[in-house]
């Protein structure tokens, strides 16, 4: 009897030993702990945001000479048609830098702001305007961009378009002006097209899930609207764009815009990385 009774505490012991082990076994799983026998996987959080501007592609072009980070002075192949006030972006397949270009002399322009990172003679540089307000696509339509490394993927979870004008603004009017007889579009490109709004009015930017704000006008300024999408709200899932495939974001403009005194459209999000 006595030898029943030791061998059944021998057994939980054992049991007791084994379960309390297994509470404290680390588990890695792409290099992250994890307590427990249960697998997971954890994006990393901790990658670049961005915050672009979308602008057309008056020339892309290349560098000629290596560039390091904090630099301000470029030269590329062929600066033509580069100007002052113009949207600027440097590309390799890994990194993406957009600042404005602050002035041209030859083939050499100098940037408002210093760049992030080192780029190799040969990297894309591409520019344009950046002011939706400076063209007529009432004939020719005309396209603005969104365009990253090839060698990235990029999530964008938020959407921002701000208007100014003279004029005061309602929902039936695409900024202070009348709407739009051709409309305004936004769409990726991935392979396919995939047109995710048509906006002849300020209005319609609500009906698209946007965030909308009027704003009076101030003492020698002008009156603003801006609208915000946050895309994984509206959607439930962000607007992935995948460099290896070439994929981009496209807004192309059908009506005359010059009557606005500005018009921007800016994307926000980070790079993904597995």
């Amino acid at each position: 009897m006595l030898l029943t009774v030791l061998l059944v505490i021998a057994l939980l012991f054992l049991f007791v030993s084994n379960y309390v082990d297994s509470r404290d076994e680390e588990v890695f799983v792409d290099d992250v702990v994890v307590d427990g026998s249960v697998d997971v996987y954890v994006q990393d959080q901790t990658t670049f945001p961005f915050d672009i501007y979308a602008h057309t592609f008056v020339n892309t072009t290349s560098l000629v000479v290596d560039v390091v980070r904090d630099d301000r002075i470029i030269v590329v192949d062929d600066s033509s048609g580069a100007v002052v006030g113009m949207a600027i972006d440097i590309v390799d397949k890994n990194n993406f830098f957009q600042s404005m270009i602050k002035d041209v002399s030859g083939d050499t322009i100098t940037l408002s702001s210093p760049i992030d990172s080192s780029f190799k003679a040969g990297s894309t540089v591409s520019f344009g305007e950046w002011d939706f307000s400076d063209v007529d696509g009432s004939v020719d339509p005309v396209s603005f961009y969104v365009k990253i490394p090839n060698n990235k993927d990029y999530d964008f979870y938020t959407m921002t378009l701000n208007i100014e004008d003279n004029t005061v603004m309602y929902d039936s009017t695409f900024g202070g002006l009348v709407a739009l007889p051709n409309g305004f579009i936004g769409r990726a490109i991935d392979g396919i097209s995939k047109t995710f709004f048509i906006i002849t009015n300020n209005g319609g930017f609500r009906e698209n899930g946007f965030t909308v704000l009027y704003n009076d006008k101030v003492p020698s300024g002008t009156y603003s609207f801006s609208a915000v999408k946050n895309i994984r709200e509206v959607n439930g899932v962000s607007l992935r764009l995948n460099g290896f495939e070439d994929e981009y974001l496209e807004f192309i403009v059908q009506d005359d815009l010059t009557g606005l005194s500005k018009l921007a459209v800016a994307v926000h999000g980070h790079e993904v990385e597995d």
